[in-house]
């Protein structure tokens, strides 16, 4: 995942951050200052929006699941794959 600036500026096109992790990213979720990552081995990965900084990583499932969908609401992340939903 890479992150550009947005905004009309001498940084523009200019990469922020850079997260990567080992198998491929199904799913990204922006919410909580946080960037969550869903990757296709089901591990939640949650980076700082702002820095790309890596909060912590957890597994969602067995990684013969199929990654699905991420929700936040009401200050919670709910990540649904083929075998689970986690909250």
């Amino acid at each position: 995942l890479h992150s550009f600036p947005t905004r009309r500026s001498s940084d523009l096109g200019r990469e922020l951050w850079r997260f990567q992790t080992k198998a491929r990213i199904a799913r990204v979720l922006l919410a909580h200052e946080s960037v969550y990552l869903l990757d296709m081995d089901c591990h939640l990965h949650c980076v700082v929006a702002a820095t790309g900084a890596l909060l912590g990583t957890v597994d969602v499932a067995p990684a013969s699941s199929t990654a699905g969908a991420m929700i936040a609401c009401d200050g919670k992340l709910f990540v649904a794959t083929s075998t689970n939903v986690t909250a």
